[in-house]
């Protein structure tokens, strides 16, 4: 990892993943937009998706783009979502092997 990276963990709970949201945020909103920024991994689809909805209400004051990445739903909406150019993509686990496969 070089300094600039950041690297966090929770532990899931019932509460909305607004935690998710941290200070470090901000230095997301700062360069060229259509740029990966951060890469978050959830444990299941299901909460890859509220954390997407997280990122997605705050993308509506920043404008920073947010795609969730997961198995067992079609390949397609999702690589073209990846290669919309979100800032801010969250992947469970069986979304390895989507993003590795197809979107090259």
């Amino acid at each position: 990892m070089a300094g600039r990276d950041v690297m966090g963990l929770a532990q899931t709970a019932p509460a909305r993943p607004q935690p998710l949201r941290s200070p470090s945020c901000s230095a997301w909103k700062t360069g060229s937009r259509g740029r990966v920024r951060a890469l978050i991994v959830a444990p299941t689809r299901e909460l890859a998706e509220q954390i997407r909805q997280a990122f997605a209400d705050l993308g509506r004051q920043t404008r920073l783009r947010s795609v969730s990445i997961y198995g067992g739903v079609g390949f397609g909406p999702q690589v073209q979502a990846l290669r919309s150019g979100p800032e801010i993509v969250v992947l469970a686990p069986a979304g390895f092997s989507i993003t590795s496969a197809r979107v090259r």
